[in-house]
């Protein structure tokens, strides 16, 4: 995604097409074109397209990977990771200039870098305190001065990377410094494209101007070769959010464009490599004439979106706000904590493609088990944090609709819910009921006192609200974008807050008797959290009592 500060978009764009036919890399200019506007470039469509079209061919000798880089060899001896590859034969092609095959390509962008929140100042970065952005923003700081420490001011020790760069005889006389590297590590994050098991990650031109918008991604890989026809567009109308940056509504758009493998090549002057020459971009959903053709790099929150790309979106569907399970950690808990820590595989507490939820087994003795520190309760691969979404349940009999709670939080909320007394005996309603067995005063305290725990971790603990005045009036930029983030958040936060909120007097009354009457079994419903399946002599019970204390 081209930011639009920078170089003139017109030139940018003629220079961009100019290489991409040396490179013999064709597009459909009758269905596509490449234009400029507020976020600089993208794609226009010229007319209706059909699903099952393909826009684009791309040879994949004009893709910039580890594999045909004047450092390819080099990088092989040196058998570095995928991502310190790369941005070392990015940094590398850009040194080289004129020199290089992509001089062209990297001519043609409208900014050189993209502005991502490790390039940017303190000042700046600490508009992300309390953000999610916040931890991976610094441990991503970490990992680049690990691999390319700072000697003097910007005097570039590369450690491992210095011997692969003064032994390349195609480098003689390039001078590579620090903020080379860091330009070019923003340019693997936000433009690299996974291509194939030859090639890995890589830049490919003409794929990265399509714009990111929030889609749903189908199933299966996103690079692949292609066979049969295309899925028509879906029925019914999308979803969106009523405000900027709050609560999505409804469904969300489907994913319009796809980039995958092909041996069928309209018009192709080179042959490229790997296990099939060239990629193409072909349409997933029909397109209407003269609108915007988006790409979506993933189903990604914001705090990924602004950490790799260097912006967030408006209106995005998959934006979360972790909430630590640190959180619900208070005096009292202790032991039901322990319990599932020591459950977690059969409660599905594990953290998410860790190594021992892979596995099976019987569950461990957090004595016999060396991941697990007894005192603390802690395990190595516990469940640490949850996901809240920005999505809303699906309403009922005309009422509101509700936050939708995690599926972990909800288990985990049923244990430290239940005495310590009737775990082990009832260890497997935990997982069969925890429908009912979660939402009652003790865990709609214990998540309202960690949600403004959550809360309390911005600098500026006041509503969205007024984040969202401040926000209109910024200019674009990265304090906008920080502000953004942070109003989405909150958004999110205020929402599942409102689901927690302390209960009125008719709902405590429901409340109290369902507590008398354990056995009667609750679902999640409307307003209340339940929808009673009650029979009988209880179902009049309760009925008689919510006629006399209701209103």
């Amino acid at each position: 995604m081209d930011s639009g500060r920078g170089k003139l978009p017109g030139k940018c764009i003629d220079t961009l097409q100019a290489w991409l036919r040396e490179q013999g890399v064709w597009w459909d200019q009758e269905a596509l074109q490449i234009s400029s506007g507020v976020g600089g470039m993208g794609i226009i469509s010229r007319k209706e397209i059909a699903a099952g079209s393909v826009l684009a061919e791309i040879p994949k000798s004009a893709v910039l990977s580890i594999r045909n880089t004047v450092l390819a060899a080099d990088l092989a001896a040196a058998h570095l990771d995928l991502d310190p590859a790369l941005r070392l034969a990015i940094c590398a092609e850009r040194a080289l200039k004129s020199r290089s095959r992509w001089h062209g390509y990297f001519q043609s962008l409208l900014r050189p870098y993209e502005s991502l929140p490790y390039l940017w100042s303190p000042t700046l970065r600490e508009n992300l305190r309390g953000t999610d952005a916040e931890d991976t923003v610094k441990e991503l700081m970490m990992e680049l001065e690990a691999e390319a420490p700072l000697k003097g001011e910007n005097d570039l020790e590369f450690a491992e990377l210095r011997h692969i760069l003064d032994r390349a005889p195609a480098l003689k006389g390039v001078s590579i410094q620090m903020e080379d590297y860091l330009h070019a590590a923003t340019l693997a994050s936000s433009r690299a494209f996974t291509v194939d098991d030859f090639h890995l990650e890589a830049l490919v031109p003409l794929a990265d101007v399509f714009n990111h918008r929030c889609q749903k991604v189908p199933k299966g890989e996103a690079v692949r070769e292609v066979s049969g026809k295309a899925s028509k567009k879906p029925r019914g109308a999308t979803g969106a959010a009523r405000d900027a940056f709050g609560v999505w509504q409804g469904k969300v758009p489907p994913m319009q464009i796809a980039l995958a493998e092909t041996t069928e090549v309209h018009q192709a002057k080179r042959s490229g490599t790997g296990p099939s020459g060239h990629l193409m971009i072909y349409v997933l959903t029909d397109l209407a004439a003269d609108v915007e053709i988006f790409n979506t790099y993933g189903e990604f929150s914001n705090d990924k979106l602004l950490q790799d790309y260097g912006f967030v979106l408006e209106q995005n569907a998959f934006n979360t706000v972790t909430l630590s399970r640190s959180f619900l950690e208070v005096a009292g808990c202790g032991r039901q904590m322990a319990w599932a820590m020591q459950h977690r595989k059969m409660l599905q507490l594990t953290q998410e493609n860790s190594d021992d939820d892979m596995e099976g087994g019987e569950e461990e003795d957090p004595e016999e088990d060396p991941t697990v520190e007894v005192h603390g309760g802690i395990s190595s691969n516990f469940v640490t944090f949850f996901e809240l979404p920005n999505a809303r349940g699906r309403a009922r009999r005309g009422k509101k609709s509700w936050p939708v709670w995690p599926r972990q939080l909800r288990t985990l909320l049923a244990v430290l819910s239940t005495p310590c007394s009737q775990l082990d005996r009832q260890n497997w309603q935990i997982k069969q009921n925890q429908r009912r067995l979660w939402w009652n005063f003790r865990t709609r305290s214990l998540l309202r006192r960690a949600l403004r725990r959550r809360w309390a971790q911005y600098p500026e603990p006041c509503e969205a609200s007024e984040d969202r005045r401040r926000w209109r009036s910024c200019k674009a930029g990265e304090t906008k974008d920080s502000l953004g983030l942070r109003i989405g958040e909150k958004e999110i936060l205020e929402h599942f807050l409102k689901d927690v909120s302390p209960l009125s007097r008719k709902r405590r009354v429901l409340h109290e008797w369902l507590e008398r009457h354990p056995s009667s079994e609750g679902r999640r419903g409307t307003g209340l959290g339940f929808e009673l399946e009650l029979a009988g002599d209880e179902f009049s019970t309760w009925n008689m009592l919510v006629q006399h204390e209701w209103d």
